[in-house]
């Protein structure tokens, strides 16, 4: 079995979690903490990014091969309007004390940015679950794209191998839109797990009003810079 379908079994077993209606990690009372935001591009390898390119309309005039060019080429060839998109991440304690005994609303302004769960999460271990909310009015309430770029070191606990691996992307759109729809997805710092599923970007795009929309989401606790691939 390879690294990908390790990684997708894992993720699939957090996001089927529940599957009650609405987003039931909404109702709590939170603290609201104003995150800091860009619109700068985030590393994306070029296959992804190609991808993400891909989900701008108009360019399917020019076939897939075209599609599937450089950056460089499709942009010479068409001028893609980009508008980045604000989210809001919520964290909603399950286990008491391990958010400090508070829920956190997480505001994103245009681009998203990065989360660091260093700056949330107690040494208590325990569970929470971990929501993301795009803003359905700059979307016109459609579904956007989603893709998860891993950035966590595969590791194996009793016997049992987590974590993406390091460039390893792949789309989880269908599950992450339910998920997202219902509980969100539900996490536990027991031996530092949430590192291995969550450790990585999350990008979203989609094409609204002649516009590519897009937004990127990174995670990390920069406590556990082994477990990660790349610096944090």
């Amino acid at each position: 079995m390879n690294r990908e379908m390790i990684f997708l079994i894992t993720l699939l077993f957090s996001l089927m979690v529940g599957c009650k209606e609405s987003k039931s990690y909404k109702n709590h009372t939170f603290r609201t903490d104003p995150m800091s935001s860009t619109s700068a591009e985030a590393r994306v390898p070029s296959g992804l990014w190609d991808i993400l390119e891909g989900l701008y309309t108009p360019l399917q005039a020019f076939g897939n091969a075209a599609v599937n060019e450089k950056r460089e080429k499709l942009k010479s060839r068409v001028d893609i309007p980009m508008k980045f998109m604000p989210f809001k991440v919520y964290l909603v304690e399950k286990t008491r004390g391990v958010l400090g005994g508070e829920h956190h609303e997480l505001v994103f302004g245009d681009g998203g940015g990065t989360l660091d769960f260093r700056d949330f999460l107690t040494e208590k271990e325990g569970n929470l679950i971990f929501g993301v909310e795009l803003n359905g009015e700059i979307l016109k309430n459609q579904a956007p794209h989603v893709y998860f770029l891993s950035n966590a070191k595969r590791r194996k606990i009793d016997g049992t191998t987590f974590g993406g691996g390091c460039e390893t992307y792949m789309e989880i759109t269908e599950y992450f839109s339910n998920v997202m729809k219902h509980d969100g997805i539900a996490i536990t710092t027991l031996d530092s797990r949430h590192v291995l599923l969550l450790a990585g970007t999350f990008f979203f795009g989609a094409y609204v009003d002649d516009k590519l929309l897009l937004a990127q989401l990174t995670v990390k606790d920069s406590r556990y810079k082994s477990y990660h691939c790349r610096g944090v």
